[in-house]
């Protein structure tokens, strides 16, 4: 059987919104400048619901800041979404061990009656602020000693339809993002399709969706108050 051997289908923003207007039974020669300014706004929207309904992959990085003795509250860029993970490096004779942390509300931390306690951290709340920060319980009791790690899921990058530039999406979301488009666009300019529309984004949706999972065993572990003796 003859074959491409390649691996390069990555449309860019504007090819998916000739596609998703074709859907909607807008041909390419009809789209007009309206067309685009809707399709990019909607695109944008849709990228922003993507980021706030969940943990998206290939939009996960890891975060390193050193810790300052006394200093309770640290910055965290304003694209973070989540925070997912956190464990501290101990520095140590020049060997580095890592320890995991872990998230308290923020009941859990109003609750706590001195804040400004120092030893070494073990766990933190995250406060989702416009311009977020995270707060360490007990506070960091040395400067240079401790690393604070955290995995964070980040904002979907802006779209933009001009010079190429391609939506920030990995290739087992594409037809999710033109079928997502299509069904957005579907509301403005073919109200009698939506419902079909709607209906096969909500299915290339659960299909990416389900995909993008770590294949790894689940481990339910009910209590760790072993871990802080």
């Amino acid at each position: 059987m003859a074959t491409t051997g390649t691996y390069g289908f990555a449309p860019d923003a504007g090819q998916l919104v000739i596609s998703a207007f074709a859907r909607c039974g807008v041909r390419r020669t009809e789209i007009t400048t309206e067309h685009m300014a809707d399709a990019r706004a909607e695109l944008n929207y849709m990228m922003a619901d993507w980021s706030a309904s969940g943990v998206n992959l290939w939009q996960v990085d890891l975060q390193s800041v050193p810790l300052i003795q006394g200093q309770v509250t640290y910055t965290v860029p304003t694209s973070t979404m989540f925070v997912l993970d956190a464990y501290i490096s101990v520095n140590s004779g020049g060997a580095t061990t890592d320890r995991l942390i872990f998230p308290l509300s923020r009941s859990d931390y109003a609750s706590l009656a001195n804040k400004t306690m120092q030893g070494a951290p073990t766990s933190f709340w995250f406060d989702r602020l416009p311009n977020p920060l995270l707060y360490l319980w007990p506070v960091p009791d040395q400067t240079g000693y401790y690393t604070l790690n955290y995995y964070r899921a980040i904002q979907i990058q802006d779209s933009a339809l001009s010079n190429g530039a391609q939506p920030d999406v990995v290739f087992r979301y594409l037809d999710a993002t033109m079928s997502g488009l299509a069904a957005r666009l579907a509301i403005i300019y073919a109200p009698d399709r939506v419902q079909i529309l709607a209906q096969e984004a909500t299915r290339s949706r659960i299909t990416a969706v389900a995909g993008d999972t770590e294949n790894v065993p689940v481990r339910i572990m009910p209590t760790m108050q072993g871990y802080f003796r």
